[in-house]
């Protein structure tokens, strides 16, 4: 199996597989929580992971932040505007709203 980018499976894809290769599921909390609340894309270091788990999860998965193909500041209202492009060439518009200032 090719490894996949792991921001490309679901929660429930990514409980299923961990299912499948005989891995507790409380596992699956534990990486999104530090990948989605910590924004830890450090190869799954939290100390309370196996050591199984962690090679299986390495050569089956990588993970890929989407790259920034523009950026652009408003000069009206300061927002910023930009462009991300996933793995699989997928693109996202998003704004930065700034907060006012009183």
């Amino acid at each position: 199996m090719q490894a996949k980018d792991l921001f490309s499976l679901t929660r429930a894809e990514f409980g299923s597989f961990l299912i499948n290769n005989k891995l507790p599921e409380i596992h699956k909390i534990n990486i999104m929580k530090n990948l989605y609340r910590n924004f830890d894309f450090n190869d799954w270091s939290y100390p309370t992971l196996p050591k199984k788990t962690k090679d299986l999860i390495n050569q089956n998965f990588f993970i890929q932040l989407p790259d920034i193909k523009l950026q652009h500041t408003s000069n009206y209202d300061h927002s910023v505007k930009f462009v991300l492009e996933f793995t699989d060439k997928n693109q996202i518009e998003m704004v930065l709203m700034p907060e006012k200032i009183v």
